[in-house]
């Protein structure tokens, strides 16, 4: 019985700690008839900055573990967080600041 367990426990811990697959991001073109509508990604940088930030957020963080609602922590709180969590994601630079500004743009206010 022992090893019945010990054997279901290993397989689950491998499965666990398995790389998961994230699905690739697609690319659409999008056509506007309008000369003066902009897509949202060049109409507002810090938006598009925000959501950047939320797609590796749920691709790259949830990879690994149940992702933690933005507004359990406030703005200050979620820095040193991402500081430990950002290697171990391999998150570059610029993928760290955006996921930092997601969390912060909903987070708990203080």
């Amino acid at each position: 019985m022992k090893k019945i367990l010990f054997a279901s426990a290993l397989a689950a811990l491998v499965v666990a700690c398995a790389p998961k697959v994230t699905p690739a991001a697609s690319t659409t073109t999008e056509t506007t008839t309008s000369s003066t509508s902009a897509p949202a990604s060049t109409a507002n940088p810090a938006t598009a900055k925000i959501e950047a930030g939320h797609q590796v957020y749920t691709a790259k963080c949830g990879r690994c573990h149940a992702l933690k609602e933005p507004s359990h922590y406030t703005a200050e709180r979620w820095v040193p967080i991402l500081q430990s969590m950002a290697p171990k994601a391999k998150l570059s630079e610029e993928e760290t600041a955006n996921v930092l500004a997601y969390v912060q743009a909903n987070a708990k206010k203080a």
